[in-house]
Parts: C-alpha cells; sequence; structure tokens
C-alpha cells in the first residue's frame, strides 16, 4: 500500500501534496519470480540490504542491489575505506580493477604470484637458489640452475654463486679411499670394460660387480652371463612390466631354451594369481604348438572346477595316439560321459574296423531315434537275447498303434519261433472285440470275437473282416471257435478273400440256437 507525506512540490501551477509508494520489509533478497511496479523498493532485513527493481524482461523481475550486499555494478569507488572481499571474488568481466593504494590477499603467503592457463593467481615461493623459469606455452616453475662441464652452481638462501673451476683438481671414489689427483690433466687407469679414445687421452673404468643403471640400458650385441643367475625383476605395477620384444623382420623368433635341465619344470611359466594366456595371430594350422617331441615324452593338462574347454570357430579336434587307446571318462569317478549333439543336423558317427564295437552298462541301455532306428549286420548274425542270462525279451510291447513285421516275403526266407517249455506261446496276434458279424482289425496275425450274435441251429451265419493286409490271392489260414453252454456248433464252410477284407461263412451244426460269442482267428501267408 502506498503511504501518503504531507509535502509540498513545487509545479508550474501549484504546489501538490505527493503520494510514495511504501517499500517491502522482507527476510529474503528478491527472486526474478519477485514482480512488481517498476521503481518498487525491496528492504532485505536479514541481509541488510536493498533492491530496485528497474525492469521486467521476458517475465523475469530485474533487481538491482543498492546496498552492502552482492550485485552487478557498473563502477565501484573506494575514496577513502576499503573494499574487502572477505569470502567472495573480485570478478571484473570485461573492464579492470583500479587500485591506487596497498592490496592485501589474507589467504595469500610469501611469494611470488603466478598465472596458470586458467587465469588463476596463486602465490608460489621456491627453495635456496631457485628462480622461476618459463617454458614455451607453459606455466612459470621454480627450478635450480645446473652445472656443465667446469662449472659449479652452489645455492643458497637468498643467493646462487656459479664458479668456474677450470683445472681444479678433481675427486674420485676407489676401492680403496678417495682419489684426489693434482691440479691439471687428470688420468684414470684401470681394466678394459669400457674404453674411450678422445684426442688427448684413454680413459678405461672397470665396472662394479653390482651395476645400477637409473635410466635404460643398450646392449649392440649380447647380454651375457659366465656364471650365475640371470634375474630379471619388475617393481611397476602395470601391463607389460616385463616385456621380450622382437621387431626387426619376417626372419625374428624369440627363443626360450633350457640345454641341460632334465626336470619336469626345466622351463616354468607359471602365475600365482592371474592367468596365462598364449595367443597366436598366425593363419596357419600350427598357430600354436605344442610338441612332446621324445618317443616317450607325454602332455599332462591338470585342472580345478572351473573346467577344460575346447572351443573351434569350425574347425576339426582330432584326437590321435597312434596304436595306444583314447580314454574319455574311464576314472573311477561319477560323472556323465556327452557325445555328440542333438542341434540340427548334427551326427554323431561311431566306427570300427576290424574290431568291435562294445557298449556297456550297469544299468540300463536306451537307444531312441526320432527317425528310422536300423540294426544292420554285413556278414555276420543279429543277435537279440543270445547270452544266458534268464530276462525277458519284449517287441513292439508299447500302448501305442503300430504294425510290427517278423520276416519278409523273399524266396528262401524263413521264419522260426522256438517255445523252450509246453504250452508256451509262440504267436502274439492281434485282437478286436465287438457287437455283431463285421469287425476291422488290419494285422496278418489276429483274432476277433464277436458278441451278441444269434444263430438259430442248422442256420447259417456270414462274418466279414475288414483287414488291410489281405488280398484277393491271400493264401490264409482262419479257424472259427463258438463260446457258450448251450449245444451250439459253428463250423467253418468257406473263407473269401478280397482286396482290404475277408469273409467267413459258418454254420451253426448243433442242436441248439448260439448263445455265446464268436472267435475267428486267421494267419495271412501271403
Amino acid at each position: 500500500m502506498g503511504i501518503f507525506r504531507d509535502i509540498d512540490v513545487f509545479s508550474p501551477n501549484q504546489y501538490e501534496d505527493v503520494y510514495y509508494e511504501a517499500p517491502i520489509i522482507a527476510k529474503r533478497a528478491p527472486k526474478v519470480s519477485d514482480k512488481e511496479e517498476v521503481g518498487k523498493v525491496w528492504i532485505d532485513t536479514v541481509g541488510d540490504d536493498a533492491y530496485f527493481l528497474t525492469s521486467i524482461t521476458g517475465g523475469s523481475a530485474i533487481w538491482i542491489n543498492a546496498g552492502g550486499g552482492t550485485g552487478t555494478f557498473s563502477s565501484v569507488t573506494a575514496s577513502t575505506g576499503n573494499i574487502t572481499a572477505t569470502l567472495g571474488d573480485f570478478v571484473a568481466s570485461a573492464g579492470n580493477l583500479a587500485i591506487a593504494g596497498t592490496v592485501t590477499f589474507g589467504a595469500f603467503s610469501a611469494g611470488v604470484l603466478s598465472c596458470n592457463g586458467s587465469g588463476v593467481v596463486t602465490s608460489t615461493t621456491g627453495t635456496d637458489g631457485q628462480i622461476l623459469i618459463n617454458s614455451t606455452a607453459g606455466v612459470a616453475a621454480w627450478a635450480n640452475i645446473t652445472a656443465g662441464a667446469g662449472i659449479v652452481v652452489t645455492d643458497a638462501a637468498g643467493a646462487i654463486t656459479i664458479t668456474a673451476t677450470g683445472a681444479i683438481a678433481s675427486t674420485f671414489p676407489t676401492d680403496s679411499g678417495t682419489a684426489t689427483p693434482a691440479a691439471g690433466a687428470t688420468t684414470v687407469a684401470g681394466g678394459t670394460n669400457i674404453n674411450t679414445s678422445g684426442a688427448a687421452a684413454t680413459i678405461t673404468v672397470n665396472l662394479d660387480n653390482t651395476v645400477s643403471v637409473s635410466g635404460a640400458l643398450t646392449a649392440g650385441v649380447d647380454l651375457n652371463m659366465a656364471s650365475g643367475r640371470c634375474t630379471i625383476t619388475s617393481d611397476n605395477n602395470s601391463s607389460q612390466s616385463i616385456y621380450l620384444h622382437a621387431d626387426a623382420g619376417t626372419s625374428e623368433t624369440i627363443d626360450i631354451y633350457s640345454d641341460q635341465g632334465t626336470s619336469a619344470t626345466s622351463i616354468n611359466i607359471h602365475s600365482d594369481e592371474g592367468g596365462v594366456t598364449l595367443a597366436s595371430g598366425f593363419a596357419s594350422a600350427d598357430a600354436i604348438n605344442i610338441n612332446a617331441s621324445d618317443a616317450a615324452g607325454g602332455i599332462d593338462v591338470d585342472f580345478g572346477t572351473g573346467g577344460l574347454s575346447l572351443v573351434g570357430a569350425n574347425g576339426a579336434i582330432n584326437l590321435e595316439s597312434g596304436t595306444a587307446a583314447i580314454n574319455v571318462g574311464v576314472d573311477a569317478a561319477a560323472h556323465t560321459v556327452t557325445v555328440g549333439s542333438t542341434n540340427t543336423t548334427a551326427a554323431t558317427v561311431i566306427q570300427s574296423g576290424t574290431g568291435d564295437v562294445v557298449v556297456t552298462s550297469t544299468d540300463a541301455v536306451t537307444i531312441d531315434a526320432a527317425g528310422i532306428l536300423e540294426i544292420n549286420s554285413s556278414a555276420g548274425i543279429i543277435g537279440i537275447g543270445n547270452d544266458a542270462v534268464a530276462q525277458n525279451i519284449n517287441i513292439g510291447i508299447g500302448a501305442a498303434a503300430r504294425t510290427i513285421t517278423i520276416g519278409n516275403s523273399t524266396a528262401g526266407t524263413g521264419l522260426v519261433l522256438t517255445g523252450g517249455n509246453t504250452g508256451d506261446t509262440l504267436l502274439t496276434p492281434a485282437t478286436v472285440s465287438g457287437a455283431g458279424a463285421a469287425l476291422t482289425l488290419n494285422a496278418k496275425i489276429g483274432s476277433s470275437t464277436h458278441t451278441g450274435v444269434t444263430t438259430a441251429a442248422a442256420a447259417q451265419e456270414t462274418f466279414t473282416i475288414t483287414n488291410s493286409e489281405v488280398s484277393e490271392t491271400s493264401a490264409m489260414i482262419v479257424t472259427v471257435t463258438n463260446i457258450g453252454a448251450a449245444d451250439a456248433r459253428m463250423s467253418l464252410e468257406r473263407v473269401k478273400q478280397a482286396a482290404g477284407s475277408f469273409t467267413v461263412d459258418t454254420q451253426n451244426n448243433g442242436a441248439a440256437q448260439l448263445n455265446g460269442n464268436v472267435v475267428i482267428s486267421w494267419i495271412v501267408l501271403s
């Protein structure tokens, strides 16, 4: 709301009373969402600050800070006092920060101000005798002046002393003490390990028994050991910490060779925690060779529960042992041995020469095929149950409709059925039972039981059997039997074959009407 002030303001025509807009009193600074009339004053009682609303642009209120808090100013001038940044920063986006008096940085220690590539100014200090040395497009850094030949650089607090030594004598450590030659030329005598010939003198220096090289060591020809153990150790915790690399041409090889070792570990490649990988980029069947070349040599591969996997990308896997046996899963452990795959057109071939193929199991042996299952012999007898073990032999006893064929019609083919005891069932016919004189059963050996047929004494009855195994010229054996207490006697008078069926003409030669079932049995011989 506005506040009325009784203040006389002069105008060309009269004195007028002026109406002032009251400021907004709040416990926070204004936000862009705080939209009022332009010219509105906002007082932040917590921050002890004041703001003016100068405009509303794009739906956002523009409040200009007019107090002692943060804000954007066109210029800031401190005539006598200080401009202090306790925690924040002085930022000049485009203009300059000009200060005529002393600038004190509370967070800086004694040193030299330097700026990095990101525009950050820091205070740095070196040690005794160091100076700031720059590099092209780099950041200046503290460093010492290094001494060259005949030059000594001595660093001290606030001083650097550079001395040209000239012909002053040098000092050399030796096996029996320290040698300090006289001023002038220096002669170092010794063996012939290192021999450097110059225009003025020859210098030879013997190496110690243990040589330490801080940088790389390059040999022009060979690295040889006359005695002792050769140990190569790396303390670099990274890939290829020890690296043997041949890179000279297509004839190069890397050879790890034990000439006289006789133990099983004369060459031992092992890793305590990680794996061992052999990889070859050679496009050949001999890309990786493992060869126990001695006639009595062997290859032993042991592994744990992680298993052994041989996987090829469409290449064949061959296991060959000359005249020795090839054993798979013959240890004393209980496990499953699987050979072959059921995937799409996968095939499994088990073959032998003049030797036998033997399949032995202390439990069941199951052979199941989705297609035709054949057992053939090109030269010998096919035996099923021909050992002396008293076990039944079942053929085709599954509960499914099927045709069981034994024998064939080829000339000279015989069919022998032998029973060991009187009363043994030698033939197992197919059967069918139903009411009436007509039934269907497709079988070369079968019997039909007809129920509900009443035939008077001295009357005739014709039974019809539909059977796809019968043709017009089939040779058949047919019998007729009637079952019942009455004196009915069904006699066979005629069998007439047709394509896919046959009829049986009978007559009741008894004194009473048929009051039981009639059973017709047959064998189709051809």
